[in-house]
């Protein structure tokens, strides 16, 4: 962004303060600890966009504006957890990792139309509740059951590691503050509009403001609800998130739940996935399946 600032286009930036798991407030969205000065501060920040939005939009972005914006938003949300649960949860496996993956990020940017998206969803889940009332599955009964960390910069090594014997039944993308309903009740703790208030509460449920600890709960949390039987961590090369993270997350899954662990940096996608990374996918699945 600094590149295309630098260019001559106008770019707003915004500060993203880091969280610390012990705060004394906690959010009403996601009960997330976090420091009570943050909650302002970051909507604050929110108006700061709203204002420059606005003029380029032409005309003012009110409250109401934003808050008809999160009952829309509030109902992606509501339907992809309820798909979340149905795919992740079944015995059957209804529908691939990877068209679960392009499901759980449609919060971010609702596909850029938040009216077909809802439709589209609502579709979907039609669909998955339908194979799962009739027990179609599209993965094998017997199916290596794990949790996916980080969504892999190569999505096909998704449909890799089920083509290998492997079924995904949670996942942590990075994206945990898209998991939680907008809570639009006002807030009387502060001026700041209550819109962009509930905005910046959920926000703070966000993974990558947080502490590595925050997200080893998370991924034990999913592996507990699906009985996952390993975890899977894809990092990003050179990513600043993945130089170490990856390694202590693993670390607490391995003490908290004594699951076996994969994790590898991502490579840049190709027409064929790495030999090497697909014989460690082959190895770990082998070691999962391997009778005790």
């Amino acid at each position: 962004m600094q590149h295309v600032e630098a260019m001559g286009h106008n770019v707003i930036w915004w500060e993203i303060p880091g969280r610390r798991d012990c705060g004394s407030a906690r959010t009403r969205s996601g009960e997330t600890q976090y420091q009570e000065h943050l909650l302002p501060f970051i909507a604050n920040e929110f108006a700061r966009i709203r204002d420059a939005l606005s003029i380029i939009a032409g005309e003012p972005i009110t409250d109401q504006m934003i808050l008809d914006s999160i009952s829309k938003q509030n109902r992606i949300r509501a339907l992809v957890g309820e798909i979340r649960d149905l795919v992740y949860l079944s015995p059957v496996c209804p529908l691939p990792a990877l068209e679960m993956l392009l499901i759980e990020f449609l919060p971010l940017d609702c596909g850029g139309d938040p009216d077909e998206c809802i439709e589209m969803l609502e579709h979907m889940k039609a669909m998955v509740t339908g194979r799962v009332e009739r027990g179609e599955g599209v993965l094998p009964a017997d199916a290596a059951k794990v949790v996916w960390i980080g969504p892999p910069a190569d999505m096909l090594l998704l449909n890799l590691f089920e083509d290998l014997g492997g079924r995904v039944v949670g996942s942590e993308y990075m994206i945990d503050q898209t998991r939680h309903l907008i809570d639009p009740s006002p807030y009387t703790l502060h001026p700041t509009p209550y819109a962009l208030s509930a905005l910046a509460d959920c926000f703070l449920n966000a993974s990558l403001i947080g502490g590595a600890q925050y997200r080893a709960e998370k991924v034990m949390d999913e592996a507990r609800r699906s009985g996952a039987q390993g975890i899977v961590y894809s990092g990003v090369f050179g990513g600043s998130h993945c130089l170490a993270e990856d390694r202590l997350i693993a670390q607490m899954a391995r003490d908290g739940l004594g699951l076996p662990t994969l994790d590898f940096d991502t490579p840049f996608p190709m027409d064929t996935p790495h030999a090497q990374l697909r014989t460690k996918m082959e190895t770990f699945l082998e070691s999962i399946q391997r009778p005790r």
